[in-house]
């Protein structure tokens, strides 16, 4: 799965899909990296290969980089890109329900 895939995902549940978006590309890469490092810390048995190898979670820097994890969790990824970029404008009253929001969706998604 590429980065940009959980971004299309991202920018359908921001409701941000028309340019020019509300969230730079910049920003998706930063917070997908945020999420990244968030999976594989909250599920460590993700980085176990079939081969039994430990794969490491890497730095996104483009939205054509290749991610880790399969399409299963593009949800999950998805649901914490989208807490991260609400928690930007966390002085809102909406935007910290919403985080809030995202960050449980993420949660339940990774059970």
């Amino acid at each position: 799965m590429l980065a940009s895939d959980v971004v299309t995902t991202v920018r359908q549940n921001l409701q941000d899909t028309e340019k020019p978006y509300r969230f730079s590309d910049a920003e998706m890469i930063i917070a997908m990296t945020s999420a990244v490092r968030r999976l594989a810390r909250n599920r460590p048995d993700l980085l176990v290969s079939s081969d039994g190898s430990i794969e490491t979670e890497a730095d996104i820097t483009a939205l054509s980089d290749t991610l880790i994890f399969g399409t299963d969790w593009r949800e999950a990824l998805a649901s914490f890109v989208c807490y991260r970029l609400f928690l930007k404008d966390g002085e809102d009253t909406y935007n910290a329900t919403m985080a809030a929001t995202h960050l449980q969706a993420y949660n339940d998604a990774i059970r």
